[in-house]
């Protein structure tokens, strides 16, 4: 399951991210280049502030949402033109 640019930015997204992984599919790819905002920290629980700036919104995420299931294989990826 490969979750696209911008999904991560708002509440309803990463929701979707969290669910998916629970619900245990193989693997999970987050798409996300877009560095981390202050904006972020407001509608995404896994952006820290020490983020901003410095980290991608997907590479901001993969490691907590990895927590959630160690049955889901969950990577980030920067590659673009992924089908």
């Amino acid at each position: 399951v490969l979750l696209g640019y911008n999904v991560l930015h708002n509440v309803v997204g990463i929701e979707v991210a969290k669910n998916l992984i629970l619900a245990g599919p193989k693997q999970v790819t987050l798409y996300d280049e877009t560095i981390c905002e202050i904006g972020d920290l407001g509608c995404n629980f896994y952006i820290k502030e020490e983020y901003v700036g410095k980290k991608t919104r997907a590479d901001a995420c993969v490691k907590y949402l990895r927590e959630l299931n160690q049955n889901v294989h969950v990577e980030s990826t920067h590659k673009h033109g992924i089908a």
